[in-house]
């Protein structure tokens, strides 16, 4: 009995060191570079028959309202900027790079935890390179 009630002790410690993040800069740190790993092995993204649509009334400046014509509108900045999808295709990686690292942030997670959720989510990986517009 002694030894199960000091594991019940100890537990509000070890949660506590799992929700303990060593830096308040890391998350972003570790996300901006999982960000620029993704941009540099995967530009421009894979596209879809939706996207070229949407990619092509951009370039010709005739916008139907079959698909988003907002992703359209945001394709035709996107050619100005950096032509093609680049500029869409970064923008959906910095975002969902983004969004992990305040996730782990409010959380709290230590950063073991958060390497760890990271590589629990490689499948989420192999939807990352296509350029999503829906």
């Amino acid at each position: 009995m002694r030894g199960f009630g000091g594991c019940l002790r100890a537990l509000p410690y070890r949660i506590r060191c799992m929700t303990r993040t060593a830096s308040p800069r890391l998350p972003l740190l570790l996300c901006l570079a999982c960000a620029l790993l993704q941009m540099a092995v995967f530009h421009p993204g894979y596209v879809s028959y939706d996207v070229l649509s949407q990619l092509d009334q951009a370039r010709l400046g005739v916008i139907d309202d079959v698909s988003p014509p907002a992703a359209a509108l945001l394709f035709q900045l996107g050619e100005r900027l950096l032509g093609g999808t680049a500029a869409v295709y970064l923008l959906n990686a910095l975002l969902f790079w983004g969004g992990c690292a305040l996730l782990w942030r409010a959380l709290r997670l230590s950063t073991g935890a958060a390497i760890v959720a990271m590589l629990l989510a490689l499948p989420l990986m192999l939807l990352l390179p296509h350029v999503w517009t829906d």
